[in-house]
């Protein structure tokens, strides 16, 4: 049998320089593609002759994209000596622009290892090669895309290739893996072609719906579960649709391996092939999910800051004294990297707790982490210690809150105007401890940006908050309350950049508390009666389980 190295054999192949004919006709090229492709997966065995018709159009069309992209873009390419050797028409740079707005690139691999055995493909995803690692990023930004978009919008992904082969790959995973078969999997797997709702016993999905969520019990097998039986009884109903994403994206997905692991099991996939399959037409009924927000609860009143004076309650301080607490011991324990961070860093080192005019809490874990935090593990640790834990996918970022807290308000927060993006809980109480994710250290990169609400912290106006190799190379504990926190040792050299080389002698307002009407005059810290806002605790002992 051959090895897992053969699916990139013929890649490098893609980065050899070629000679561009006038006649190339690219836009033929990949549209044939697209027709073989859509063809080879109507069915749910895809057609092993159209996948191979399809994928040398693919490559064809991967060879010139390359090209473009290693002369910077540019309209001309030249040979070896520099001459021009090609001019790019309109149409050509339409169809080199489709090829990467619709995620195309991500496709080839993926229909290499459709046509691979299973024990290969399962090879494959251990495999640690530059081009593995390349495909398992490639292959999370395209999961990350709107189902309804990718059902609806031709610009958006190749919807029937792309389900498709992940279906196929993920069949092949589960038989190369040995996982054992669910009753209600079979159920799913019974879906007809023609549409998703021929299932013999549509009450089993109910059913399925009606399994209770407990936050400390969620696992991405139960939410993949949900959003299959979500998928099952969708219909053409956007809605349905919407609810069934949600669940799927649940958790951070910064890993392929457990992604494919839960999708091995639980088939969304294939529902979601034999939806862009069908003929039918889907219908808009609104972007809001159908499962409803319950809570009626509102957060108490912020209290109001004058010159320095403390923001939070008494009894938000205390809470979030607690939960930091708490977050650590737990993180410690099972092995989680964790730092403070954001104005939560400036208050550790500068004033030794929350900076009085604090109104939010900031720590950071590393995306190579996050498997470990979103796990059954801490998960069922934060419930016994009183704690919820709530994940956003539009911002990729955690919230800890206590159970039963009232709900946090919308005001002065766009993630919190729709909190049934939260999930599972579908809402947020306050107050809430904010976790943050890293990117992974990189072999080549100096720098490490923020996973987590990207957009905020490094767009085109300013790109300052971010790490470097250097400053956290080190952490060092510092007290914070009556507690005490890790703190990168460059934590200084961070600040200096993203606040200014004066945070540790002036306090100033948040930017978006100023936006929002809570702004106040910068303050000499030497002016404060007390530096930290109050109560440190008492603080309560951490269970670990």
């Amino acid at each position: 049998m051959p090895g897992a190295g053969l699916l990139f054999r013929m890649w490098p192949r893609l980065l050899a320089p070629i000679l561009v004919a006038a006649d190339l006709k690219l836009v033929d090229k990949l549209q044939s593609a697209r027709e073989a492709l859509d063809a080879a997966f109507m069915q749910s065995t895809p057609s092993t002759e159209r996948i191979r018709e399809g994928l040398v159009n693919l490559q064809e069309v991967a060879r010139f994209v390359s090209r473009v992209i290693r002369s910077g873009w540019s309209g001309t390419l030249f040979d070896e000596q520099g001459k021009v050797e090609y001019q790019l028409s309109g149409t050509d740079q339409e169809t080199v622009e489709a090829y990467m707005n619709e995620q195309v690139f991500v496709l080839p691999d993926l229909l290499h290892m459709v046509l691979m055995p299973p024990d290969d493909v399962a090879a494959a995803m251990e495999e640690e090669s530059p081009r593995m690692y390349m495909f398992r990023i490639r292959l999370l930004g395209a999961l990350r895309n709107s189902w309804w978009k990718a059902l609806t919008a031709n610009g958006s992904i190749w919807r029937l290739p792309f389900f498709g082969a992940c279906a196929n790959i993920v069949a092949k995973l589960h038989s190369a893996w040995h996982l054992e078969n669910d009753p209600y999997r079979d159920l799913l797997l019974a879906t007809g072609d023609d549409s998703i709702e021929d299932i013999s016993k549509p009450s089993a999905h109910w059913k399925a719906l009606a399994d209770p969520i407990l936050s400390s019990e969620y696992s991405r097998h139960r939410a993949f579960r949900h959003a299959c039986a979500w998928l099952a009884i969708a219909g053409n109903r956007r809605q349905g649709l919407e609810t069934a994403e949600r669940h799927f994206r649940a958790f951070e997905h910064g890993s392929v391996r457990p992604v494919l692991e839960a999708a091995a099991v639980w088939p969304v996939f294939e529902l979601l092939r034999a939806l862009a399959a069908r003929p039918l037409e889907l219908r808009d009924d609104g972007d809001k999910a159908l499962e409803p927000n319950l809570s009626p609860f509102s957060a108490p009143p912020q209290v109001a800051l004058q010159d320095g004076g403390q923001s939070l309650t008494p009894r938000d301080a205390l809470e979030m004294y607690r939960m930091v607490h708490i977050f650590g011991q737990l993180c410690n324990a099972y092995g989680v990297h964790w730092w403070v961070s954001h104005g939560t860093l400036i208050g550790a080192l500068r004033d030794h707790g929350l900076s009085r005019h604090a109104d939010d809490c900031e720590v950071d874990i590393p995306e190579t982490d996050v498997e470990i935090f979103q796990g059954l593990k801490m998960r069922a640790a934060l419930a016994r210690n009183g704690y919820e834990l709530s994940y956003d996918p539009r911002g990729r970022c955690f919230k800890i809150w206590p159970s039963g807290s009232p709900q946090a308000p919308i005001e002065g927060d766009g993630q919190l105007e729709d909190q049934t993006w939260w999930l599972p809980q579908r809402r947020v109480g306050t107050p809430a401890l904010d976790v943050y994710i890293l990117e992974a250290a990189g072999a080549d990169a100096s720098k490490r940006h923020y996973v987590s609400n990207e957009e905020f912290h490094c767009n085109s106006n300013v790109c300052t908050q971010y790490w470097t190799q250097a400053e956290l190379s080190e952490f060092n504990e510092v007290v914070f309350g009556l507690s005490r926190v890790a703190v990168p040792a460059g934590a200084q050299s961070y600040l200096d950049r993203v606040y200014g080389d004066d945070w540790n002698r002036t306090v100033r307002p948040h930017r978006w508390a100023e936006i929002h009407g809570h702004g106040f005059q910068a303050v000499d810290v030497v002016r404060l009666p007390t530096r930290a806002a109050e109560p440190f605790g008492p603080l309560l002992p951490v269970v670990v389980v």
